[in-house]
């Protein structure tokens, strides 16, 4: 279920284990694995989001550390699923998922501007249909290389200031987190 959100499509996730309602970590969650938590509610979509805009919980425990799912799964108890050790939690309640299942908030196209070539320059991310900058804090080479994926580079690249490139549009994304096949940042969380 989805929980605290500001309608019945978005909010902190949380499973239900043994009777028993928790969280689940974000930091292993990705869009095909919001995809299917999305479906699984009957809806289209899925992005993951900070459980920061949806608030936390201390009294529900944290159930599952991460999982995976590659996107065609029909629930989530055919993904990856790895349970929280209490003794060595893997996150805190300000770390539990959030989730947003309306579509809106989507990646939709990526391209680099104002840079020295077509393969440099400042990386910028269309959603709802307006162009914005993403935050290079915490970027890295998975997220580097779906940006070079989903443009057409068939090899990596790397994150590197780009002073010539200017200040950039508003920032639109931040905390991008690939995993290492995803195939465009629609698939990956932010």
């Amino acid at each position: 279920r989805l929980v605290g959100g500001p309608d019945g499509f978005s909010g902190r996730l949380e499973v239900l284990v043994d009777g028993s309602w928790g969280t689940v970590c974000s930091g292993s969650l990705n869009g095909a694995t919001a995809r299917v938590i999305c479906r699984l509610l009957a809806y289209n979509g899925g992005a993951v989001r900070s459980s920061s805009a949806y608030g936390w919980s201390d009294s529900l425990p944290i159930h599952l550390a991460a999982v995976g799912c590659t996107g065609e799964e029909a629930g989530l108890a055919s993904c990856q699923l790895t349970p929280n050790q209490r003794s060595a939690p893997a996150c805190g309640p300000a770390d539990a998922a959030g989730i947003d299942c309306s579509g809106s908030g989507i990646i939709a196209a990526v391209r680099l501007v104002a840079g020295p070539s077509n393969t440099r320059g400042l990386l910028e991310v269309q959603v709802n249909g307006t162009w914005g900058t993403v935050c290079s804090e915490g970027f890295t080479s998975w997220d580097t290389d779906t940006v070079c994926r989903q443009l057409g580079t068939p090899h990596g690249g790397y994150v590197d200031t780009c002073p010539e490139c200017g200040p950039g549009t508003p920032l639109l994304a931040g905390g991008v987190v690939c995993g290492a096949d995803d195939a465009s940042l629609e698939s990956c969380g932010y």
